[in-house]
């Protein structure tokens, strides 16, 4: 369990690294940051789907950070399968324009905790 945990830790520190970089090159083609977003989302998402059903104690920043990110993903799949429900799209719209501002401080806060979760065990 400590090799998963520190083989994901390095793992998600790669991906939020490569999520920075790709964020500046990105604002140089046009794509801006938006490129972040996915880049160092989709790996933590399955980390923390994987981490979700381990046996080990949920720390408080990894609840904080399933509460407030797995809706963000329900709304994309929700905003882009009813793409013609006009008022269900516009809520949800505006669930992803928040999470555009505290989604990067929580990719930091699960990488820190994963940290501090490998340090422990």
């Amino acid at each position: 369990m400590n090799n998963s945990l520190k083989l994901d830790y390095y793992t998600q520190l790669f991906f939020l690294i490569a999520g920075i970089i790709s964020a500046v090159i990105g604002c140089f083609f046009d794509f801006g940051f938006m490129l972040f977003y996915f880049v160092v989302g989709i790996p933590q998402l399955l980390s923390f789907t994987v981490r979700a059903f381990q046996k080990e104690n949920k720390s408080v920043v990894y609840i904080v950070y399933g509460i407030f990110i797995l809706p963000v993903w329900l709304s994309l799949l929700i905003v882009f399968g009813l793409n013609n429900e006009y008022g269900i799209a516009n809520f949800l719209g505006y669930v992803l324009i928040i999470s555009l501002v505290y989604s990067p401080v929580l990719s930091f806060f699960y990488v820190y905790d994963l940290y501090q979760s490998s340090k422990k065990i």
